[in-house]
């Protein structure tokens, strides 16, 4: 949303409740959520998207790098994988 002063409320609001569903979604979750806007028919969707993964592999390139042996960061590799060969395809 622009930063206009008309909507300054609404951001915050929206802020708020975007940061509420991230905490209640595990990585996994967030990870097939952002990957699936990647295969949008709409260039400004996948930009977003784009945007959206780049910032949550950021967010937990720690997490993702101590437990990089784990079976459940392995899982999330996988999907990861899949989605995005999935999402080449569809485009």
């Amino acid at each position: 949303m622009p930063d206009i002063p008309e909507l300054i409320r609404v951001n915050a609001v929206l802020h708020a409740e975007s940061g509420k569903a991230k905490k209640q979604a595990d990585l996994k979750t967030q990870l097939k959520q952002s990957l699936k806007g990647v295969g949008h028919e709409s260039v400004d969707v996948r930009k977003h998207a784009l945007s959206k993964l780049k910032q949550l592999l950021h967010d937990n390139q720690v997490n993702m790098l101590h437990n990089a042996n784990s079976a459940k960061l392995s899982a999330i590799r996988e999907t990861l994988l899949a989605f995005s060969l999935e999402s080449l395809n569809r485009v």
